[in-house]
């Protein structure tokens, strides 16, 4: 990753984006602003433990610590995966194995919701940039927006009608070897009140880590108004999320989207790229190191204090 961010920068400044580095003002403002960010990072984190526990609540007990310790262990194992997919394993670790399919079906719920809010608010903003920006006929993308109110049906229908849909899958011939698919429609059996709590904590979230992209823009005293701002945000996030490849090409993506929609109000490449990575240093970088920790260590475990069945696994 560290080479391929050298290779990024090297690429600007071969189209003299990296001048506009020495207009940055490094006034108190700028550190301040900077710090608020670094700041909003742990409350990222602990919504997502926050959820992640709420999630196991009918079935297992969890203290907020324990959660939180294996969400960072999570992020470890998930920032080397495509679609960070190893997230669900790195949940796992030190956890005890009877309480591993409980673990991921509320990791899975979580994600869910979260993709769910990213997605709707994401399109939202994609309708206004698109519009706005007079980008494309409505003709042109008339289809895309078809399949993308299809595919955000599907994973709502997914997460509110999980273990339905899942044992239906299940059936399928060529899945029908896959015991996990049985299993997870069994664990993943929610209440309608408890999913829309969900909801409202991953919009809660969503709306952290939106507020520290605001910071740092601020702090680069880019010329983008808040709607502006929220705007861009929203679709780079919307299509950030679309990026299921290596984790390499998944960190050059990042910053060639924001690149391409920040580019879209005259915001130059090297700013949207220090927005792009110094957001995923602190916020997937960062706790990534301390989970590594965690799990090197091996110094903390879920103990029964901490994990014990309620009587409904």
């Amino acid at each position: 990753m560290g080479v391929a961010l050298i290779w990024l920068f090297y690429h600007q400044l071969q189209l003299g984006n990296l001048k506009s580095l020495q207009a940055i003002d490094r006034s108190n403002s700028f550190y301040i602003l900077l710090g608020l960010t670094l700041l909003f990072m742990p409350l990222n984190w602990i919504l997502e433990a926050i959820k992640w526990k709420y999630m196991l609540s009918d079935v297992l007990s969890v203290s907020r610590r324990g959660a939180l310790i294996q969400v960072l262990k999570g992020i470890t194992v998930g920032i080397m995966t495509p679609g960070r997919l190893g997230d669900y394993g790195g949940r796992l670790i030190h956890l005890d194995k009877s309480n591993h399919k409980h673990a991921l079906a509320a990791t899975f719920t979580g994600s869910m919701a979260q993709n769910i809010i990213q997605f709707s608010i994401g399109a939202v903003c994609l309708y206004f940039f698109v519009n706005r920006l007079e980008l494309l006929h409505f003709e042109m993308i008339f289809m895309p927006i078809i399949l993308l109110a299809g595919m955000l049906c599907m994973l709502i229908a997914l997460f509110f009608y999980p273990s339905q849909i899942l044992k239906w899958m299940a059936r399928i011939p060529w899945l029908k070897n896959y015991d996990w698919l049985q299993e997870m429609g069994v664990s993943v059996n929610y209440s309608t009140t408890k999913l829309f709590k969900l909801l409202g904590l991953a919009f809660f979230r969503y709306l952290t880590y939106t507020i520290q992209y605001i910071l740092i823009l601020n702090a680069l005293d880019v010329e983008m108004h808040l709607p502006q701002m929220v705007e861009a945000i929203g679709v780079i996030y919307f299509f950030q999320s679309l990026l299921p490849l290596p984790p390499v090409l998944n960190w050059l993506g990042r910053g060639e989207i924001a690149v391409l929609v920040l580019g879209q109000f005259n915001i130059s490449a090297i700013y949207a790229l220090i927005c792009t990575y110094l957001l995923w240093f602190i916020n997937l970088g960062i706790p990534a190191l301390i989970g590594y920790v965690l799990i090197l260590s091996g110094g903390y475990h879920l103990k029964h204090t901490e994990i014990k069945t309620n009587g409904h696994a």
